[in-house]
């Protein structure tokens, strides 16, 4: 009779992917696909507002809306630049019509 047949189970370990991106709140918050987003929290009159996101995801984001800057353009945005604190993504980057920003990541 022969001997019975190990078998063996392999598992992957991989790391969670994030559910989702976000964008650092000036209170600390986490924004996802926000319709008005603060660009900057020094400067209140620079946001970006009325946005309509075609595209989500963990790694980037492409929408349209109106880029608020003393004078209101609109145009299409992307977020990008996605970075992990604290065991969230955040996007830190911002371009689109009119505008080519480093955005803050959350401050302890």
């Amino acid at each position: 009779m022969a001997a019975p047949l190990a078998s063996f189970s392999t598992v992957a370990s991989a790391a969670k992917a994030p559910a989702h991106a976000y964008v650092a709140g000036c209170d600390k918050t986490k924004l996802y696909k926000p319709y008005n987003m603060a660009i900057s929290c020094t400067n209140a009159n620079l946001f970006l507002s009325k946005m309509v996101w075609s595209t989500w995801t963990t790694t980037s984001a492409s929408g349209s809306g109106r880029l608020v800057n003393g004078n209101t353009t609109m145009g299409t945005f992307t977020l990008s630049g996605a970075t992990t604190k604290n065991g969230v993504t955040y996007f830190t980057k911002l371009s689109g019509t009119g505008i080519s920003k480093q955005l803050a990541l959350p401050k302890p």
